[in-house]
């Protein structure tokens, strides 16, 4: 048993450029042939023949007679072909899903959910991801945590604290005299203040410091000073400058130092709770998984410019399930392949074939205005078709009402237009226009009168 050689796989498929239709444009062709060549060539590589086969030709008839059969007639209706095609699809989905209640099942990326998203273009969907390589070398989930250290999961300070309390007054503590050797004396200033207790395994875990949460505060608020414990105590001592916080006048029953608190907890919490620490904004969490000899790390959400200016990215290798970070970044081609790619995963998530042709096309009429076009009532409304096309879909009578107010005129291009009229629609034998060449016909009548 032999492979076949690339001569003779080439010699396959010579034939089968020139089984389309001529009216197609050379580019609309080369589109159309390049990613069937490329999986056939793939297909017919792996494939094992006897040593002495020569009988090529009758492959390459086969192929051929294949060919012309898969290529669609002019007129076809496609439309619902491929609506049809899909929707099978989905309603035993969806089916399924009642069987699956209360498992742990991956059907929000994969299943119904997922689907509806990139059929309504949803630009906030519930399960976000980027996907991407390492440059460097590493060989163990520890060395992957040193690398990427605090600068990839986003963390504000409300997520590391696990108890506050607010202080008049603060007690000395043992590593004051320490932390006055090193970073001076400021903090003494202040009485004021609010202590904060820190979740010591996230900040072991993501490798962020109490040096730069400290500089973070002080840098956000130029009247507040920072002291901070050994890790092992993890606690934050933030004194803040209180000499112009004065009572209200309208309140006479407020305290000496009730004003003071009351700005604290209402005021300075607030603000100091919501300060960035380390990390991407939109990336929660991540978790790796290596793939062959390399690693690669998957983020519990996305923020895809950002992750791109990582310096431990492999840029080639970064992915994103959100087609608005695609949109954004890459432009509109590379949204087309990725929801190619998406739509192909959702319904063939099971091993279900269905046609790449119909996924194209339902691809092509998202994207073909050169952005994202939702296949909803909203998506709808930015198609250049008639209003009886319009109707047929949803809010039938807000577009009759719509139309009527601005004297509307629908040409009757569409399918579902022209049954509501009654007409002969435009596709199969109703295609074609037959246009009377009065001339011919004048001369004809002449040579056909002085003849007799």
């Amino acid at each position: 048993m032999r492979r076949l050689t690339p001569a003779e796989i080439e010699y396959l498929l010579k034939d089968l450029p020139a089984c389309f239709p001529e009216y197609l444009l050379p580019e609309q062709k080369r589109a159309l042939l390049r990613p069937m060549l490329d999986a056939l060539r793939r297909e017919l590589a792996e494939q094992s023949v006897h040593d002495d086969f020569t009988d090529l030709a009758e492959i390459r008839d086969v192929l051929v007679q294949k060919t012309e059969e898969a290529i669609a007639d002019a007129g076809e209706g496609v439309g619902i072909l491929c609506a049809q095609s899909i929707g099978e699809r989905q309603t035993q989905l969806t089916l399924n899903s009642f069987h699956s209640s209360g498992l742990c099942v991956a059907t929000v990326v994969t299943g119904v959910p997922r689907f509806l998203e990139l059929l309504n273009a949803t630009k906030e969907p519930k399960t976000t991801m980027c996907t991407f390589g390492l440059t460097a070398s590493v060989t163990s989930p520890r060395q992957i945590r040193r690398l990427v250290g605090d600068s990839l999961v986003h963390f504000t300070l409300h997520r590391l604290v696990v108890h506050e309390q607010v202080f008049l007054s603060r007690e000395e503590e043992y590593w004051f005299g320490a932390f006055e050797t090193v970073y001076g004396s400021r903090f003494r200033d202040y009485q004021a203040g609010i202590t904060l207790r820190l979740d010591q395994e996230q900040m072991l875990q993501h490798k962020i410091s109490m040096v730069k949460i400290k500089e973070k505060i002080e840098k956000s608020f130029s009247d507040a000073a920072c002291v901070i414990s050994p890790l092992h105590v993890a606690q934050l001592d933030i004194f803040v400058d209180t000499s112009e916080i004065f009572p209200p006048e309208n309140f006479p029953s407020c305290g000496e130092t009730d004003h003071i608190r009351m700005y604290l907890e209402q005021v300075v919490r607030q603000r100091l709770l919501e300060i960035d620490v380390c990390g991407i904004p939109g990336i929660r969490g991540y978790h790796y998984r290596q793939v062959g000899d390399r690693w690669h790390i998957q983020t519990h959400g996305s923020n895809f410019t950002e992750i791109l200016c990582l310096p431990y990215v492999t840029t080639e290798d970064v992915t994103s399930n959100n087609m608005w970070d695609i949109y954004n970044s890459f432009g509109i081609e590379a949204t087309r392949e990725f929801l190619i790619d998406e739509f192909t995963d959702v319904v063939s998530s099971d091993g279900t074939f269905i046609n790449p042709a119909h996924i194209v096309l339902l691809v092509d009429i998202m994207t073909h205005q050169g952005m994202i076009i939702s296949v909803s009532r909203y998506g709808m409304k930015k198609e250049q078709m008639g209003v009886l096309s319009r109707s047929s879909f949803e809010e039938s009578l807000d577009h009759f009402c719509h139309a009527g107010s601005y004297a509307e005129n629908d040409v009757l291009r569409s399918v579902s237009a022209n049954i509501m009229c009654g007409k002969r629609a435009q596709i199969g034998s109703g295609l074609c226009n037959l246009r009377m060449d009065w001339d011919v016909i004048r001369e004809h009548d002449k040579k056909k009168n002085g003849h007799g």
